[in-house]
């Protein structure tokens, strides 16, 4: 059950593990530090109760907000 729905910039981070990218190259191309990077994807973990980032994956996708 989805607790709140990620902020855009959580989403962003989800969208590029989704596309592959590394959490190192995720932050580059976000221009934000690998830490701020990965608190933002627990934040968005927390929020959907997704246990791994592979399943953040899944719900971001079921639920529309990634491609």
């Amino acid at each position: 059950m989805i607790e709140r729905i990620p902020t855009d910039r959580e989403i962003e981070c989800v969208q590029a593990i989704a596309n592959g990218l590394t959490a190192k190259q995720a932050s580059f191309k976000l221009d934000t530090s690998i830490n701020l990077f990965n608190r933002l994807l627990e934040r968005a973990r927390l929020k959907t109760s997704a246990k791994t980032t592979a399943e953040l994956v899944a719900i971001a996708m079921r639920n529309g907000w990634i491609a």
